[in-house]
């Protein structure tokens, strides 16, 4: 008895190698954000690791918040619709 519980203790311990199917979606829409980042920073001065922390803060937000509305593209981010961002503040 003492030796079965001793090898199945030793064949419990043996390292055995884990492969696990991804979907290979990630490191596309990875790719995609950054490209995104990158061009929004070039236009709006922002540096791109500004804008990826907004937008990884939105994610997280948006996975425990039920009442905003999906997301439609791969940044999070969201802007008021009827803004009139010209305007001048009076």
């Amino acid at each position: 008895m003492k030796v079965v519980l001793a090898i199945m203790i030793a064949l419990s311990m043996l390292p055995l190698p884990v492969h696990a199917k991804g979907t290979g979606k990630q490191p596309d829409e990875l790719k995609q954000r950054m490209a995104l980042y990158e061009k929004v920073s070039i236009t709006t001065q922002v540096p791109w690791y500004v804008l990826a922390a907004v937008d990884q803060y939105e994610h997280n937000i948006r996975k425990s918040r039920r009442d905003l509305p999906k997301k439609k593209a791969s940044l999070a981010s969201t802007f008021p619709g009827n803004v009139d961002w010209t305007r001048k503040p009076e």
